[in-house]
């Protein structure tokens, strides 16, 4: 990190001083500026998230302290130097993760987790009492654990939360690790059933405050669909308690933050004004078929069509996902997209559609694609392929 942040210093001075001329300032700032949000309940969709700015002067800051917490049975406690004892089971349900929103969102078209009570009757759960005091974080919660498990490939996601008074859920970060992966990603190493291993689950860096009288939890589970594609076999995997704890990146509030200068108004091009030929329509749906016990969640992102004023050109496109799994099969996931795309101006116009399937057995995933692309009404090419890639340590 050292290295890395002096050579961006570098690059910094030399595009402020060299490339515009001027000296703006910037290098008298912190390094780094994060928003350290506030609690709020779970909502799929939101236009703002209260918090406030902070900064570091470097990373890693002396001003952020590990703070552990231990597993006991249902409970995530702090480390006090009492002795844990005993196991405890994750055992495989492969429809968690319904409720974690999309991997990359945005704030828009509620992509954002849900409520994670959805999701605990196929995890395993670890929860705090009252907090007796604001604890904020800054960095990568981090998650060290002592587990064995009963298949050669497994899983392990971890999900941190706040519960609310109301006894709402909120996620607050996640991480995920393939144990193939336990000892990094270039070689991966399968497990051997019924060995204890240790293994290290960095979760996604955030600056969060939990607020007093709220509660901490700590969820793990052996899936996260359809952010994670499953392991090929249901994994039955034991924690040993007294050989983990969840390790929290704490950040005492500091006085300077009130002093930090205000980010000046965005620069940017004047928005293109649109006018909508026909409207957006986005959706996403979770259907649960009792018949056949597959759960399929389907979305819909349609952008419309749009008409960009000035120019004249016109837009539309649209995909919908279909992610389909049961509970208790890992081999029945399958995800199917199709797209479609046009661009027209005058008497002009081209468009496109795709579709993708992907499936795995136990030692292979299998893709099928497919592609037309049209002029006008004619179609100008048109493709189909098939694909079998080697199911290696996933």
């Amino acid at each position: 990190p050292g290295p890395q942040i002096g050579f961006l210093q570098e690059c910094i001075r030399w595009w402020d001083q060299w490339l515009k001329g001027k000296d703006t300032g910037i290098m008298d700032e912190p390094m780094l500026r994060m928003w350290m949000e506030n609690p709020a309940p779970p909502e799929s969709c939101r236009d703002q998230r209260e918090g406030r700015w902070v900064a570091e002067e470097g990373w890693p800051s002396p001003h952020i302290a590990e703070q552990n917490w231990s597993l006991r049975e249902g409970l995530l406690t702090r480390s006090s130097g009492q002795t844990t004892t005993g196991t405890a089971a994750i055992h495989p349900w492969q429809t968690v993760g319904l409720a974690a929103g999309r991997w990359c969102p945005y704030g828009a078209a509620s992509d954002q987790p849900r409520d994670q009570r959805e999701e605990a009757g196929g995890q395993l759960l670890f929860d705090s009492g009252l907090l007796e005091e604001d604890i904020e974080i800054a960095g990568f919660p981090t998650l060290h654990l002592t587990v064995a498990s009963d298949q050669p490939q497994a899983l392990i996601a971890a999900t941190l939360c706040e519960i609310m008074a109301d006894g709402a859920v909120a996620r607050v970060s996640y991480g995920v690790l393939n144990l193939s992966h336990r000892e990094g990603h270039e070689a991966p190493v399968r497990v051997e059933p019924g060995i204890p291993v240790h293994v290290k689950i960095q979760l996604n860096g955030i600056a969060h405050r939990f607020a007093k009288g709220n509660r901490l939890r700590l969820a793990l589970s052996t899936s996260y669909w359809p952010i994670i594609w499953p392991s090929p076999e249901p994994a039955r995997i034991d924690v040993a308690l007294k050989e983990s704890r969840l390790s929290l990146p704490v950040r005492k509030p500091r006085a300077e933050d009130a002093s930090l200068s205000a980010f000046a108004p965005p620069e940017h091009a004047t928005p293109l004004v649109p006018h909508f030929l026909e409207p957006e329509a986005n959706g996403w749906t979770i259907c649960h078929d009792v018949h056949s016990a597959v759960t399929t969640v389907r979305r819909i992102e349609n952008d419309g069509v749009r008409r960009h004023e000035g120019h004249g050109m016109e837009t539309g496109a649209w995909r919908e996902s279909l992610y389909s799994i049961k509970a208790d099969d890992p081999l029945s996931a399958t995800v199917d997209i199709a797209t479609r795309r046009g661009y027209a101006r005058a008497e002009w116009a081209v468009s496109s559609t795709t579709r993708i399937v992907m499936h795995a057995s136990e030692t292979q995933f299998h893709v099928e694609a497919f592609l037309e692309a049209f002029e006008g009404d004619r179609l100008a090419y048109k493709n189909h392929w098939t694909l079998a890639i080697p199911r290696d340590h996933v």
